[in-house]
């Protein structure tokens, strides 16, 4: 599954694909969910951006939790997350320091470290922090403001470096076994 060259470059490139995306596209959850998913050949990967499509804007342009995020959890649970309902939720590999589902801890670290990169995990709060107010996306009048704010391609870059973050946690799952 792991993409080619060294982490480095790979993570390199997640960041600026999701931002190219993102710059073509928009939508936050599927721009950079697919910036991982095509750099790590995910299986499904085309059913799952389908899946995305109202997340972004926080959720159905709502303001409410991150596109982003959301599109990078997706991310992380195609690439790790189970099959079937016959399987442990978050598998079966335990932390070693909290003796909690390993798969879970390290998703949770990816949201934390979302949090304290961005500040919040709330659109409208992201919003106001990258342009300083929010924006009702869903008001084509706002939607527009947004685009003149210059704002997009701090979105942008957020994608990328959250796509970055998602990717980083995938990679850690496989450096550890946790990936079949």
């Amino acid at each position: 599954m792991t993409g080619k060259g060294s982490r480095r470059e790979i993570l390199d490139r997640v960041e600026k694909r999701a931002i190219e995306y993102h710059k073509r596209g928009h939508g936050c959850a599927q721009t950079g969910f697919l910036a991982v998913a095509d750099e790590l050949e995910l299986e499904g990967r085309a059913s799952a951006f389908k899946a995305a499509s109202f997340l972004s804007g926080g959720i159905a342009r709502m303001g409410e939790t991150c596109g982003a995020l959301l599109g990078a959890m997706l991310a992380v649970g195609l690439a790790s997350g189970r099959d079937t309902l016959d399987e442990p939720v978050y598998g079966t590999v335990l932390d070693r320091d909290t003796g909690k589902p390993r798969k879970a801890e390290l998703v949770r670290e990816l949201f934390y470290r979302f949090v304290q990169q961005e500040g919040s995990l709330v659109c409208r709060d992201i919003q106001t922090r990258l342009a300083g107010r929010p924006f009702d996306m869903h008001d084509p009048r706002q939607a527009k403001q947004y685009q003149e704010t210059g704002d997009p391609d701090k979105s942008a870059k957020l994608v990328g470096r959250t796509a970055r973050l998602s990717t980083e946690i995938i990679l850690q799952m496989e450096d550890e076994g946790l990936i079949e």
